[in-house]
């Protein structure tokens, strides 16, 4: 099978390591893909003429524009949302430093949005511009994000979960008794690193290790980490924070720390509870509790890392991923040979 597939970047966050992972995959399982990103979207007739693919599969396109919805419609087609842009001009569904109250289906409250990102069109436009193609399957990184777009009118949106590729290096995994908070802090508030910074003021016994650029008054921050570094801190850690407080699609933090058997907190928010299955909390009060709680509780922490372990095995490991990647693929065909151009 021949894949191309379309993201707004090479390389950044989350989503670009899943669309550089889904490729890397499906190569090794033989199939040939070809990467584009927006700097070769001038070129991509000559990309389409030349690769001829079996199928194209798109990720983020808000600087791509709707330039690809052309060779979508000659193609079986799929498209994956990786955060809330088909429904919301900012992307992230998060106003004034809380989760958006609604979906706007007359695009009024959006021409007003004080986070509105000139490169999106308002909802209504996206939703006619996709409604007329009906042979693209759509899918999104949670089972809550997929609900939450076709809450505006999608007919179908297939959940897939997030998936990364097996490190061998779990028996290097140890508890050197700290929590580590990998999130941006420099990413306005939405991240929450602020919250979880407030709690470690007031848990002066327990250690807070935080990664991911911005600082922190409280805890220790280490920065941007590479890879490698990234990896070592999970093995040590005694559990891992992931405090995003907007409706976070998937983060891939939490299936990092479940591949190393580590316990992991969260809020209550977005598609976070759909990857971690015991603690997610309501409020910083209940997270509060919830990291003395374990800190000071080692069995536990083992006993549910453990459990976290067979989890990611099972669910979100890259070749879960893709297999259900592969399925909708088979869909997309199938589709597009019953409702595409003739």
């Amino acid at each position: 099978m021949r894949v191309l597939l379309l993201n707004d970047i090479q390389s950044f966050s989350g989503a670009e390591v899943i669309f550089n992972s889904i490729a890397e995959e499906l190569k090794r399982r033989g199939h040939e893909t070809r990467r584009v990103v927006r700097e070769e979207i001038p070129s991509l007739w000559g990309i389409v003429e030349e690769f001829k693919p079996d199928i194209i599969h798109q990720h983020n396109c808000t600087h791509i524009g709707a330039a690809t919805l052309t060779f979508m419609r000659r193609f079986p087609s799929v498209q994956t949302f990786h955060d809330y842009w088909p429904i919301c001009r900012c992307r992230d569904h998060f106003v004034d430093g809380k989760v958006c109250s609604l979906v706007d289906k007359d695009g009024g409250r959006c021409r007003a949005c004080p986070n509105y990102l000139g490169a999106l069109r308002s909802p209504t436009f996206v939703k006619h511009m996709w409604g007329k193609d009906t042979h693209i399957v759509f899918t999104a990184v949670s089972e809550y994000t997929a609900n939450k777009i076709m809450e505006f009118g999608y007919e179908e949106v297939i959940p897939i979960w997030n998936g990364i590729e097996i490190r061998e290096d779990i028996h290097d995994s140890v508890d050197e008794g700290f929590v580590f908070v990998p999130a941006k802090a420099d990413r306005a508030i939405k991240k929450g690193v602020h919250i979880i910074d407030a709690i470690a003021g007031q848990l002066p016994g327990v250690r807070f290790i935080h990664a991911g650029g911005g600082e922190a008054k409280n805890m220790k921050s280490v920065g941007l980490l590479s890879r490698e570094e990234l990896w070592d801190y999970y093995k040590k850690c005694s559990m891992a924070i992931i405090p995003s407080i907007w409706e976070e699609p998937n983060g891939l933090p939490c299936e990092e720390a479940m591949m190393y058997g580590k316990v992991i907190l969260g809020f209550k928010v977005g598609g976070i509870p759909e990857y971690i299955r015991h603690y997610v909390a309501g409020d910083p009060q209940e997270m509060k509790a919830l990291i003395e709680k374990l800190m000071g509780d080692p069995e536990t922490r083992k006993a549910l890392g453990e459990e976290n372990r067979r989890v990611f095995l099972k669910y979100f490991t890259l070749e879960a991923m893709v297999n259900r990647y592969m399925e909708v693929y088979d869909r997309a065909i199938d589709r597009f040979k019953e409702r595409g151009p003739k």
